[in-house]
C-alpha cells in the first residue's frame, strides 16, 4: 500500500526524533544514558582537542545520533531540502543587494552537501542492517535455499513418478525427517 509518508519528512518524524533524543514518555536505558555521554565527550573532544568549528561539531555530532539512536535517514535528507531552499532565498536575497546574507548562501549550501552525505551514509547502514536482520530470521521465505530445496523435491518426484502434479498427494516431511504423501 502506497503512503506519502513514507518517502517524505512528516512532523510525526520530528515528534519520532525528539521523543527519541530526549527520552519523553519512556522509561530511560543505560544506553540512552551512554549515548549522551557519548554525545558530550564527542562534541568537547572536536571543540577542545581538535580545534573544530561549531558547525563540523554539529555535523559529527548529527551523524552519532543518527546512527547511534537508529534514527531515519529521511530526517537528514529532508533537512537537507529544506537548507536547499534556504540556499535559494539566500541567493535571490544577496543579488537583489541585502548586505547581511553575503556568503551564508554558500555556507548553507555546505550544509546541503553535509546533510546529504549524512543522509546517504545512514542509509547504507540501514541496508547493512537489514540484510544482517533478514539473514539472522532466515531470509526471505521464497528465496531462501531449505524452500527451493523443497521445490525442486517436489518437481522431481512427480517428474520421476510420471503422472500429472497433485496438490493434495505433495510430498512432505515429518518431524521424524521421513517423507510422506498426503
Amino acid at each position: 500500500m502506497f503512503r506519502l509518508s513514507d518517502y517524505i519528512f512528516t512532523p510525526m518524524d520530528l515528534w519520532r526524533l525528539l521523543r527519541r533524543v530526549f527520552m519523553v514518555g519512556k522509561s530511560t536505558h543505560v544506553r540512552d544514558w551512554v549515548g549522551v555521554v557519548i554525545v558530550i565527550a564527542l562534541a568537547s573532544g572536536l571543540y577542545f582537542g581538535l580545534h573544530f568549528s561549531f558547525e563540523n561539531i554539529f555535523f559529527w555530532v548529527f551523524c552519532f545520533v543518527l546512527v547511534y539512536w537508529d534514527l531515519d535517514s529521511r530526517i537528514s535528507i529532508g533537512l537537507a531540502l529544506v537548507a536547499l531552499v534556504a540556499v535559494a532565498i539566500l541567493n535571490a536575497m544577496g543579488n537583489s543587494g541585502v548586505s547581511f546574507v553575503s556568503g551564508w548562501d554558500e555556507r548553507v549550501a555546505v550544509w546541503v552537501y553535509y546533510f546529504l552525505v549524512i543522509g546517504v551514509v545512514k542509509q547504507i547502514v540501514e541496508m547493512g542492517t537489514s540484510r544482517v536482520k533478514s539473514r539472522k530470521s532466515g531470509g526471505d521465505r521464497v528465496n531462501s535455499r531449505k524452500s527451493i530445496n523443497s521445490r525442486v523435491f517436489h518437481v522431481t518426484e512427480h517428474v520421476r513418478s510420471a503422472r500429472p502434479m497433485d496438490v493434495r498427494r505433495r510430498p512432505i516431511r515429518s518431524v521424524d525427517g521421513i517423507r510422506k504423501s498426503l
